[in-house]
């Protein structure tokens, strides 16, 4: 949804004299007048430094973008904050490209990444490490 899609989704879910700024997707993600704008353009700069990293012959790459997306995988519905899984989206492409033959994602967000985890679980091209919280399954996504 690019352009005048992406205005006519979000349209689609405000009502012209709605008041709200915030829709609640399900209990741990809203979504916002411009969410839709922000989860897409992570996609799109983490697809791009992909394409330098190939184009240049770059041995590694490093993107800061929000919404993380490290969450989205694991449901059929946005998920923990996460609309797009960016960085599976950017190392499938890569490793689709030929060029690249190995990846390793290092995810050092507060949360665990289960999204990414499943997605890549059999792939024994993609190492996925995770550092993030435990707190005895007490502290988002509460996975024991």
């Amino acid at each position: 949804m690019q352009g005048e899609h992406y205005h006519e989704f979000v349209k689609e879910m405000w009502d012209t004299n709605c008041k709200k700024t915030e829709l609640f997707i399900n209990s741990d993600t809203y979504y916002g007048l411009n969410t839709y704008k922000a989860a897409f353009e992570a996609v799109r700069v983490t697809i791009a430094s992909i394409v330098q990293l190939l184009k240049q012959n770059y041995s590694s790459f490093f993107s800061i973008v929000r919404p993380p997306g490290h969450h989205s995988g694991m449901k059929g519905q946005p998920h923990g904050f996460c609309f797009f899984n960016n960085i599976a989206m950017a190392a499938q492409y890569a490793l689709n490209s030929g060029k690249i033959k190995k990846i390793a994602i290092l995810d050092w967000d507060a949360h665990h990444g289960e999204g990414t985890q499943k997605l890549f679980y059999s792939h024994s091209d993609v190492l996925y490490l995770s550092l993030h919280r435990f707190d005895k399954g007490k502290y988002f996504p509460h996975i024991k």
